[in-house]
């Protein structure tokens, strides 16, 4: 799930930008829950790869007010265009979250793809199943004590189901993602590529 690894300078921020197609309305209530959700997705993510929070234990409700994710942590939303076509771009310091904005990003590609695709239920289902392989390894080479394999997988299987009934993802035109440094330079964070594709690339 992971990208080809970026430099090895830690200080910087992720920018992640999704950019909507034009389109005639664009409702408060679609708009504000697809970022809630992806907010979600991206607590999860964290939740997982981030050693300060190995030992959160995840609620059993999908809904945590995110009181455990440090304000540093949390997605921030850098500028956006509310007019027709709507954009949104969202940052992360490159210390803090960066690996889980990352995995969020690839998921919510994988999402607006299938569900553009109109794939068969069968099919997506699959490329959920794979997703949560992924989220299971990256568990497993994490230091979070074991034991809660099955709640973290219920909540992750709920979050992107969220995530993918909501209209604003089939909207979606292009996302990119790049890390700007300290120094001011910029390394692009390549996105565009299904998960089961880059996964059979590293076992090749």
């Amino acid at each position: 799930m992971a990208p080809r690894s970026p430099s090895p300078r830690t200080s910087g921020e992720f920018h992640l930008l999704i950019e909507f197609e034009d389109a005639k309305k664009t409702y408060v209530r679609d708009l504000s829950s697809f970022l809630y959700n992806l907010e979600l997705l991206y607590d999860f993510s964290l939740m997982i790869t981030a050693d300060e929070y190995i030992d959160v234990p995840f609620r059993k409700s999908l809904f945590w007010s995110g009181a455990e994710i440090r304000k540093s942590h949390q997605l921030e939303i850098d500028k956006y265009q509310k007019e027709s076509p709507a954009w949104v771009e969202i940052k992360v310091a490159l210390d803090m979250g960066a690996a889980a904005a990352v995995i969020a990003s690839f998921v919510l590609y994988e999402i607006r793809n299938w569900n553009r695709n109109r794939k068969e239920e069968a099919s997506k289902q699959k490329e959920r199943e794979f997703i949560q392989h992924e989220y299971r390894r990256l568990m497993r080479e994490s230091r979070r004590p074991r034991g809660d394999e099955l709640r973290v997988e219920r909540i992750g299987e709920r979050t992107i189901r969220r995530l993918e009934e909501n209209p604003e993802v089939d909207k979606i035109e292009r996302i990119t993602a790049w890390i700007i440094y300290d120094d001011e330079t910029r390394e692009d964070v390549p996105i565009d590529e299904p998960i089961p594709r880059r996964a059979r690339r590293r076992k090749d």
